[in-house]
């Protein structure tokens, strides 16, 4: 298959599973939605940056929408549980006049505003379509399909351009973009989808210029990086660890040394430039703390946390795995273990072939940074999780879930980047690489399946 096709292929496939899923899930059923479309929905209402109020921060939310979340609400978790569209759609109208607001806090409040841009462009579009379109005001329910929709579009398109971009790993990135727990993601009122783009954007921008045919490093590279890094970086600081694969690009592709360390050191710059110039605000109102006891206790006793944090990768490993391949709804819907057990095996046979390349001079420094960057992102989520969500003086991490790993995905085939498989087993090489789109399709297809059975059936 041609490689210029592949991209199209990832676009017909994410457009199709993308708008089934936004129809099928139901609203508030994907991992913290309910805190995401409140977050998005002040956002569209002009509350970019959280309040303080009595000591305490949070947002000023409609209690309407707090009334109707809570209709919703009650029927997740219970599997027993089922939705109607004719309830969904007959019990969703909105208040004709404007409604009271109430001071909240929910565990999205301090999320920069920039996480939610796309849905709530989205939530803002419905409102002027329905308006321009039916005269009617819009719905709660109605503003949460068009969140899903914009949300979706975005994650796609960066998707789209990131594997048309890269020289390598094509078949990988399609395979991790259209895994059902990304199209899930993509598809509900999360920044989960752009924080998976964003770094598959910077993925390919940075294999093009380490691998790829790319002369040197251009000012358009660097906004790349620049808007890249400071997406992750806004969102979940410890993604910002991927741009320290730029210092492998190679020296040749700069006028100097100096040229190389100035470009890249300025990237970092303006990155945290950014943040802080965006986070002044956030800075005014800052509310006056103690240190965490979790923190005190990393400092005081570094080599017992690290015990616990390497406790909780390996007691927690089956867990993650599962919600990463597939913890559907409120993370209570699964597939079958099997199903996970394929899902699992067939990921890693893909990186070890699909990173098969002949004529690549292994570069063990590289391969060793990237193993890493990749490991210090994972400990970085479980100690900022051990931080913020565990009680103090467990001995297991609590709050990890195994979709934060996604992002990342695309990056560990670069640890056997170069490996000599495809040419020593090259009939397992065609079935692995060549089928992707059938397996992916496989998978979406049972995604469907268990989301209809799960909530409708």
């Amino acid at each position: 298959m041609k490689n210029n096709l592949i991209e199209n292929k990832f676009l017909i496939l994410a457009l199709l599973f993308g708008f089934i899923s936004i129809l099928i899930l139901p609203p508030f059923q994907s991992p913290d939605e309910l805190s995401h479309y409140q977050r998005a929905y002040s956002v569209s209402q002009g509350q970019l940056f959280y309040s303080v109020k009595k000591g305490k921060i949070g947002l000023y939310i409609d209690d309407e929408l707090t009334q109707y979340i809570s209709t919703l609400d009650r029927l997740g978790g219970n599997v027993s549980e089922k939705y109607s569209y004719s309830d969904l759609y007959f019990g969703q109208e909105m208040p004709k006049m404007p409604s009271a607001k109430s001071f909240k806090y929910f565990s999205t409040v301090e999320t920069s505003f920039i996480a939610y841009i796309p849905s709530a462009i989205g939530i803002l579009v419905s409102k002027v379509f329905r308006h321009f379109i039916f005269q009617l005001s819009t719905t709660y329910l109605y503003s949460l399909y068009f969140a899903r929709l914009f949300s979706l579009l975005v994650y796609i398109g960066l998707m789209y351009y990131s594997i048309k971009k890269t020289p390598i790993l094509k078949k990988t990135m399609v395979t991790i973009g259209l895994l059902p727990m990304s199209i899930m993601l993509s598809s509900s009122c999360s920044y989960d989808g752009l924080i998976i783009g964003a770094s598959c954007l910077l993925f390919s921008y940075s294999m093009d210029l380490i691998y790829g045919r790319k002369k040197a490093l251009d000012y358009k590279d660097m906004i790349i990086f620049i808007v890249t890094g400071f997406l992750l970086f806004f969102i979940k600081y410890v993604y910002i660890l991927l741009l320290l694969l730029l210092f492998f690009i190679p020296d040749k592709k700069f006028k100097s040394r100096k040229d190389k360390f100035i470009k890249i050191c300025s990237i970092f710059g303006i990155i945290f430039l950014l943040y802080l110039i965006s986070n002044i605000p956030n800075y005014i109102n800052a509310v006056p703390g103690s240190p965490n006891e979790q923190i005190k206790f990393i400092m005081n006793n570094p080599f017992k946390y690290i015990g616990i944090l390497f406790n909780s990768m390996h007691k927690k490993f089956g867990t993650q795995l599962a919600w990463l391949l597939g913890g559907f709804g409120s993370l209570d819907t699964h597939f079958p273990g099997f199903i996970y057990f394929v899902m699992f095996n067939y990921l890693i046979l893909l990186f070890l072939f699909d990173s098969s390349a002949k004529n690549v001079k292994k570069d063990y420094i590289f391969k060793i940074i990237v193993f890493l960057v990749v490991f210090s992102i994972i400990a970085g989520i479980y100690t900022a999780l051990y931080v913020v969500w565990t009680p103090v003086g467990n001995k297991i991490i609590e709050g990890v879930q195994g979709r934060y790993f996604i992002p990342i995905l695309i990056y560990i085939p670069l640890i056997t980047y170069g490996n000599k498989l495809s040419q020593k087993y090259a009939k397992t090489d065609q079935l692995i690489c060549e089928n992707y789109v059938s397996f992916s399709t496989t998978f979406l297809i049972l995604y469907c399946i268990m989301l209809l059975l799960r909530f409708w059936c």
